[in-house]
């Protein structure tokens, strides 16, 4: 073992000189001048270099990156906003295909598949992906997930029934795990 002792006193340049252990230490009394006070600096180092560490740990975990999902009331009010959409997907998912332009992007209907490219209802948020919706099973049912992004973000997962006799959905949206029952959101188609 080997111990490296710093003569640091005044203007002088610092000299280092190595002291074996198993050999007799001797210490000069300006040495033993500096022993205490360089005990008391690197303690008050670790501290401060301890609270500094325990700081950015304790700031890196608040939330920065966590991701925290919609409201209920941002939930209900996409649902709300999304009802013109499904209703003018019926209608074209009853004529075999068509079109619904939003505010940006569209929404493609083709047999069984709604896709959603890029499609915006109120030019904040955008949807992507495709439902599978069967125009032919009564009641029809409409099923399947969609990326989210813009104003809100995440999966907005839809299992939905649609009535054509009462022209009411039945069922769930659910717009990042927070759930919106729709049997009073979605009605009547006119």
């Amino acid at each position: 073992m080997i111990l490296i002792l710093l003569d640091a006193v005044g203007p002088e340049i610092s000299q280092s000189r190595t002291v074996h252990s198993s050999s007799p230490t001797v210490l000069t009394p300006r040495d033993q001048k500096c022993i205490p006070f360089t005990r008391r600096a690197v303690r008050r180092a670790a501290l401060v270099y301890l609270s500094l560490a325990v700081c950015l740990v304790w700031a890196s975990s608040c939330g920065g990156d966590t991701h925290m999902g919609p409201s209920e009331g941002e939930a209900a009010a996409l649902v709300q906003a999304l009802a013109f959409t499904f209703q003018k997907g019926i209608v074209a998912a009853l004529a075999g295909e068509g079109a619904i332009g939003g505010v940006s992007g569209e929404l493609r209907v083709k047999g069984m598949r709604w896709h959603f490219d890029r499609y915006s209802p109120d030019g904040e948020l955008f949807i992507d992906g495709e439902l599978a919706v069967d125009p032919a099973q009564q009641p029809m049912a409409m099923r399947g997930d969609l990326g989210l992004s813009g104003s809100l973000s995440g999966v907005l997962t839809i299992d939905l029934v649609y009535s054509l006799s009462t022209g009411v959905f039945h069922g769930v949206i659910s717009v990042d795990g927070v759930s919106v029952p729709l049997s009073e959101r979605l009605c009547c188609m006119n």
